[in-house]
């Protein structure tokens, strides 16, 4: 879905100054902003991060050995997260390397039809799964 959000629309991210906030700004093809109502229902998660400290400022301990010396390595240098993504997209839980954080945009709850018109247009048809 992510893919299909940033190719059909441009997504962007915003920084206010007085609340230090991520906002998203959605525009349609034609460059038009979206109802930022619209805008609120998508909220932004990270797919493929990893803590490195437990809620009480620990370490965070890992069964994975790789994740946890990565997870040891990174507390040491006070980051809160690292990142990681599978060598083989096939296997996701074979063996690991550190990448760049990777976002995906989900619903708080369905759309309408109305608005899932106004944002993705006419010429998006949705196909029924049989």
């Amino acid at each position: 879905m992510y893919s299909h959000l940033q190719h059909k629309m441009g997504i962007h991210k915003i920084i206010t100054k007085e609340k230090k906030e991520r906002a998203i700004i959605f525009t349609s093809e034609n460059g038009d902003i979206i109802n930022k109502k619209l805008a609120d229902l998508f909220k932004m998660y990270c797919t493929n991060s990893h803590r490195t400290q437990t809620l009480d400022g620990k370490r965070q301990r890992y069964k994975r050995q790789d994740l946890d010396a990565w997870s040891k390595e990174f507390y040491d240098q006070c980051k809160l997260a690292f990142y990681t993504k599978p060598v083989n997209p096939a296997e996701p839980n074979g063996e690991l390397v550190l990448a760049e954080p990777e976002y995906e945009y989900r619903l708080i709850r369905p759309l309408s039809e109305k608005e899932f018109k106004n944002i993705f247009g006419e010429t998006f048809r949705n196909k029924p799964i049989y």
